[in-house]
């Protein structure tokens, strides 16, 4: 998916998220925006909303809503940047109502009455905690956070751990974000490139995207890809992290990655493997280097495999402790810190981190890294010319294997996944190319 703000690379299969992609430079900073959103005491900085108030109380640290023979919720305005992405999540527990769900309103009314874009999570309706995230654009200074009840009179459910941060942004379908801790520093990937890269990780400068059920695979096939700089990292230094041993103590369901020995390793442990776990490595010899590497991880049916920059590095049988369902319902993903599981290293360079419930072929990593890489050379352009969108024509031209994408900035010329030329005449039909060659109207 390529605009004039982003390029994701390729999205392979059942995409499940595609983030780090960005070409802004501009550092980005997250702090908690809500208020008592783990109602350890009270229920303060919520008021009740609806035809009739529900009355809102404290169980057991949660925020428990108890409907009052109409439906509504509890809200809290919190102040946000106008075209800003930042996602929100709460772990919503139904207690005997119809559900209860996350919901956010891009304008949040000093009032009662709600303006802007609804946001709408999912229905809860199940009785064990489940995380539920909304990503959005604000749209004002003002953004309404509504945890609501639907249900009939004296029926209840809960709402805890309710968080808004600033987010990195998913550019997949899927549309679910990163929550930003602390300060994340993005720079060119090289001189003069459009692509940023993402560092300065630390033990309060991370990224982190709550339980996304997405990311339950199950024992069917996975895949993890992204582009790394180690700077030479250190044995030891993570690169990310998807398990729940921040949330449980639990180090079960785990797919990790992190250098060790000179190398890039992974370590995987299913479900049921308790304490167990599995390490794979080859011997890429990344860790020392001060280059761009593309990394591929996948479960492809009994195996886990390495790929680095197109090639295979290690493909390993899945144990008795991998091979299993990676099905964990508190698991979190952790990009760039992981306690636990290693040390973050601030000067680890990562870009066009992305997750797929479908493992590419060796024919398609291969490409993929050959299509990508040109992405990280000096002055590299990936993106659409101009400030438009809106693509208003297409033009593929055989001989040359260019494509020619017209939008109302002009038409911007691709090999591949990279811009090599642009023009600034509006496009307003058509593009026909054939052997270097091009017609537009």
């Amino acid at each position: 998916f390529v605009t004039t703000d982003y390029n994701t690379g390729w999205m392979h299969g059942d995409i499940k998220g595609a983030f780090l992609s960005d070409t802004d430079t501009t550092n980005i900073t997250g702090t908690e925006l809500v208020t008592n959103g783990t109602f350890n005491s009270d229920t303060s900085n919520w008021t009740a909303n609806g035809a009739t108030l529900p009355t809102l109380g404290v169980d057991s640290n949660r925020l428990k809503l108890t409907h009052n023979g109409a439906n509504g919720g509890a809200y809290q305005n919190i102040t946000t940047v106008v075209g800003e992405t930042y996602t929100v999540s709460a772990v919503l527990t139904n207690g005997n109502a119809s559900y209860v769900r996350l919901r956010v309103y891009g304008d949040g009314s000093t009032g009662d009455g709600f303006q802007g874009t609804n946001y709408t999570g999912d229905n809860i309706s199940s009785t064990s905690a489940t995380t539920d995230e909304i990503t959005f654009v604000a749209e004002a200074t003002a953004t309404r956070i509504y945890i609501e009840i639907v249900g009939t009179n004296a029926e209840y459910a809960f709402a805890d751990n309710v968080v808004a941060r600033i987010a990195d942004p998913d550019r997949s379908v899927n549309n679910k974000g990163l929550q930003v801790f602390g300060t994340i520093t993005k720079s060119a990937v090289a001189t003069g490139a459009e692509l940023v890269s993402y560092s300065g990780w630390s033990s309060s400068n991370y990224l982190i995207q709550p339980y996304n059920s997405g990311l339950d695979f199950g024992t069917g096939n996975w895949c993890y890809m992204f582009w790394y700089n180690p700077n030479d990292a250190e044995s030891g230094d993570v690169i990310f992290s998807r398990w729940s041993y921040n949330v449980d103590n639990v180090v079960a369901s785990r797919v990790s990655a992190y250098f060790n020995n000179g190398n890039l390793r992974v370590d995987t442990a299913d479900a049921s493997a308790g304490t167990a776990y599995q390490g794979h490595f080859g011997s890429d010899g990344t860790q020392d280097s001060n280059e761009w590497h593309c990394a591929v991880i996948l479960r492809r049916g009994p195996n886990l495999e390495i790929w680095i920059d197109g090639k295979n590095y290690r493909t390993g049988s899945l144990n008795s402790n991998s091979d299993g369902s990676y099905t964990n319902t508190n698991a979190i993903l952790e990009i760039g810190h992981s306690p636990g599981n290693g040390s973050a290293e601030a000067g680890l360079e990562l870009a066009l981190f992305r997750i797929s419930g479908t493992a590419p072929s060796p024919e398609q990593i291969k490409k993929m890294y050959e299509d990508e890489k040109v992405l990280f050379q000096e002055n590299a352009k990936c993106t659409l010319y101009g400030s438009s969108d809106a693509v208003t024509a297409l033009g593929y031209d055989e001989d040359t294997e260019l494509l020619h994408v017209g939008t109302s900035s002009g038409r911007s010329d691709f090999q591949g996944l990279c811009r090599i030329n642009n023009t600034t005449t509006a496009v307003t039909t058509a593009i026909s190319a054939s052997d270097e060659l091009i017609a537009e109207q």
